[in-house]
């Protein structure tokens, strides 16, 4: 039982990171990839995300 478990918490884990904004990996400026939480905690302590926007650009 414990192997399913790994493979059930791996797919949970990769699902979280794939489908959660905060969880992403985004590269700021030049520096390596971070993901946001990590981002707002190394820019400030008290920083936290209140609401989200979405937005697309249309090129024509």
């Amino acid at each position: 039982m414990p192997m399913i478990d790994g493979i059930a918490k791996g797919r949970v884990e990769k699902f979280k990171k794939e489908s959660c904004l905060v969880d992403q990996e985004f590269q700021f400026g030049d520096g390596d990839k971070q993901t946001v939480t990590q981002w707002l905690a190394q820019q400030d302590k008290e920083l936290k995300i209140c609401d989200f926007k979405r937005f697309t650009l249309v090129a024509e």
